[in-house]
């Protein structure tokens, strides 16, 4: 990693701490907002964080979404008919 890149990586991660000790939840678009990045600038460098272990991501991609719905109608479902 060059210095520039740990130098990116340290403001991110000391500004990722500030926002999450406010009690806020950590955002790309709020994170841009502190460091006066772009958006996709923020991504990018969040994407080379979370492929070098240092920050994670919680979401849910397509056939994930397709599974969580599943799960949520088949709730809806039980509660309906009083099995749940």
């Amino acid at each position: 990693m060059s210095t520039v890149e740990s130098q990116t990586v340290s403001r991110y991660l000391e500004t990722i701490y500030y926002i999450d000790a406010e009690g806020e939840r950590v955002k790309a678009a709020r994170l841009a907002e502190w460091l006066g990045v772009s958006q996709p600038t923020t991504g990018a460098t969040l994407q080379r964080m979370v492929r070098d272990g240092l920050v994670r991501t919680v979401g849910l991609d397509l056939e994930g979404r397709g599974a969580a719905l599943a799960v949520i109608h088949a709730g809806a479902y039980f509660v309906n008919i009083g099995l749940a």
